[in-house]
């Protein structure tokens, strides 16, 4: 981008000064000229604001927009990760508060850094979903919940097929050799063979992202593979073998909420925590609850964002303002020479507004055209990943560029009209 900007607009104004409206635009050719080749390092200064505050920052902002976009994703208020015995407590908590519960076989099967997803049978997918893959073997599809979930989406980034390519069958242990050295990549054993990777709201999105790789997703094993892990598993008190998966009233949920997360902290199956680079390990969730918890990390994140852009704009603003007034005595000079030689006041007043705004506009539109480039990759990245941005996304962020861009000329105006008052 640098590069371009030090040498296409040099080529572009050679260019005009061939063109034959040269010479009827020539004063302020002449100026822009003078101006772009004397005020580089000013134009890449602001260059680099403009872009930064518009691509990595305005995505991140416009990301978090609406900040209650999610709540009608969610199929069930509360899942838990269970035994097979505990069904008969859970048919005691949903008739209790009126609710209803699913009994969904499933095992635990964690990738190799130390990510735990919900396994379940083709057959069990099927009765959820109504879809089918005919796998055999040691075949699995991966169904990447999304929270933002419209419509299926297939995945094609590479790096997850990796990822998702090795699984051991349990819940995650750091004291078990599998999760010791990376060499076990290599190992057959937990080799498996993915058919597809897609986005889905089967069980709703319950942890956050953790830099890409997800965590409480879903994998589908072929029946036959799935009923041979299932019986190991559920012999084992200390491993997952059913998925509860409660929907409750509101005005009941929270109650029933309480009463599942206090027995599941007391009789429920243990859970290692990997390192602080992780998102922590849980065997049950509540949809308002990790909502809410949302709605504040996003509010954080936005006023952050949001300080981040605002003292961005502030720097832009006092680079122009310094050099401007270091510029004083020059703008002086030269307009009570315009004067001398006959130039009228309303031409004097529209040529110093374009010679002040000029270094700014340039920086200000070679930065919106790359930060569109950027975010237009932004979006291919996030197809790649089976994740579609939505219109919504554009809506937010055409609108932080056009209010950016209202509060440049604003305070490129209201400098203009001090510097008239000043010479």
């Amino acid at each position: 981008p640098i590069l371009i900007i030090t040498f296409s607009g040099a080529f572009i104004l050679e260019q005009a000064k061939k063109e034959s409206f040269y010479f009827r635009y020539a004063l302020k050719i002449n100026q822009l000229d003078s101006k772009y080749q004397s005020n580089i390092l000013i134009i890449l200064m602001l260059f680099v604001i403009h872009f930064f505050a518009l691509s990595y920052i305005g995505t991140q902002i416009v990301e978090i927009l609406p900040l209650d976009k999610t709540n009608s994703n969610y199929p069930y208020d509360i899942i838990w990760m269970a035994r097979q015995n505990d069904e008969k407590y859970s048919e005691k908590i949903a008739e209790k508060y009126n609710g209803t519960v699913k009994h969904i076989p499933m095992i635990r099967a964690t990738m190799f850094y130390s990510q735990e997803e919900i396994g379940i049978s083709e057959s069990t997918y099927k009765e959820l979903t109504g879809k089918a893959y005919d796998l055999s073997g040691k075949e699995i599809v991966i169904g990447i919940e999304d929270q933002n979930y419209q419509r299926e989406e297939k995945v094609t980034d590479k790096v997850l097929y990796d990822l998702f390519g090795w699984l051991y069958i349990g819940k995650f242990n750091p004291n078990k050799k599998e999760f010791e050295s990376s060499n076990i990549l290599k190992d057959a054993n937990y080799q498996y063979r993915i058919k597809e990777i897609h986005t889905q709201n089967v069980f709703g999105k319950f942890v956050p992202e953790d830099a890409g790789e997800g965590c409480e997703d879903t994998v589908i094993f072929s029946d036959e593979y799935f009923d041979k892990q299932w019986e190991k598993q559920a012999a084992d008190d200390e491993e997952v073998s059913m998925l509860e998966a409660f929907s409750f009233p509101k005005t009941k949920e929270q109650m029933a909420w309480k009463e599942i997360k206090d027995h599941a902290d007391k009789e429920g199956i243990t859970v290692f925590q990997p390192d602080d680079s992780h998102s922590p390990h849980a065997i049950c969730y509540n949809k308002t609850v990790f909502l809410k918890e949302q709605k504040i990390s996003n509010i954080f994140l936005l006023f952050s964002k949001l300080f981040i852009l605002i003292t961005l704009l502030i720097s832009g603003v006092f680079i122009m303002v310094v050099k401007n007034l270091a510029e004083m005595s020059s703008y002086q000079r030269r307009y009570e020479f315009f004067h001398s030689m006959g130039m009228k006041q309303k031409e004097q007043k529209k040529n110093l507004s374009f010679e002040i705004c000029s270094v700014g506009n340039i920086a200000l539109g070679t930065g919106i055209c790359l930060a569109l480039l950027y975010v237009m990759t932004y979006s291919h990245w996030y197809e790649a990943m089976g994740e579609k941005i939505s219109t919504a996304f554009w809506s937010y962020w055409l609108k932080l560029v056009g209010i950016y861009i209202i509060i440049q000329i604003v305070v490129q105006k209201l400098f203009v009209r001090y510097v008239n008052k000043r010479i």
